[in-house]
């Protein structure tokens, strides 16, 4: 069983798919309801959501508690090699899988928000799209992985950034696509009322136009943590001057 979700803007239009076994009860403005009493004692409940329509996914075949335990293991199995001691640690360690989070796998450019427009306060209009890289945000995010001894961020962020660099050399923005993407004009989804309520919904972020020579400094500062990984991964460095 399954339900399908399509987008009505064009330009973006995208097909979703829901399965699961449950049957939903619709819940208005092309929304789904489903209620279940919930327990340690009780079968868990699968839902799949995949790109694409329903009728490309096998819904009794998702696999999902293999799935899960894969997941289970690869995140305590990744977070297992920081080195945190201190009364402080479980929110160090809640903190740098937070981060982990923010890392967009094929490029391993670090983003600073998953999702546009969240708002600085309820209701109000501050509301932008931060599904960007910044260059000094991604230097914090470095320096605090290595201060705890992860080193796989900074390895692979390493390699996206100099690969980029003779597109930046000589027009360093202070920040960038997660695959280097450089022009982010604003445009405003009327269609979305924003997270409770608070709009406009925007895409896009004209920080990137803006100029700031110190964004050179805080890339060295990124190299830096980076090159600390050893010698092997040092012969790979690229000079930038």
């Amino acid at each position: 069983m399954g339900y399908r979700f399509t987008s009505n803007d064009n330009e973006v239009r995208q097909d979703l798919a829901l399965l699961t076994k449950d049957e939903f009860e619709s819940g208005g403005r092309g929304g789904l309801e489903f209620h279940s009493q919930l327990s340690k004692d009780r079968s868990p409940k699968d839902f799949v959501l995949r790109i694409g329509g329903v009728e490309l996914h096998d819904g009794q075949n998702a696999y999902t508690g293999a799935k899960l335990e894969y997941t289970r293991n690869y995140w305590k199995n990744w977070i297992s090699s920081a080195k945190v001691t201190g009364k402080w640690k479980n929110y160090i360690l809640r903190s740098a899988l937070l981060l982990k989070l923010l890392v967009y796998f094929p490029t391993c450019a670090i983003i600073v928000a998953p999702t546009t427009s969240l708002p600085e306060a309820i209701r109000g209009e501050q509301n932008w799209d931060y599904r960007y890289s910044w260059i000094r945000d991604s230097s914090f995010v470095l320096w605090a992985a290595h201060s705890i001894g992860l080193e796989d961020l900074e390895s692979g962020y390493y390699k996206w950034i100099t690969s980029l660099y003779f597109m930046l050399a000589n027009n360093l923005q202070v920040m960038l696509g997660v695959a280097g993407e450089r022009d982010f004009g604003e445009r405003l989804l009327d269609g979305l009322t924003g997270y409770r309520g608070s709009s406009p919904v925007r895409t896009g972020n004209g920080a990137w136009k803006r100029l700031q020579l110190d964004v050179y400094a805080i890339l060295l500062d990124a190299v830096y943590f980076s090159t600390n990984m050893g010698e092997e991964f040092l012969e790979t460095r690229t000079t930038i001057s």
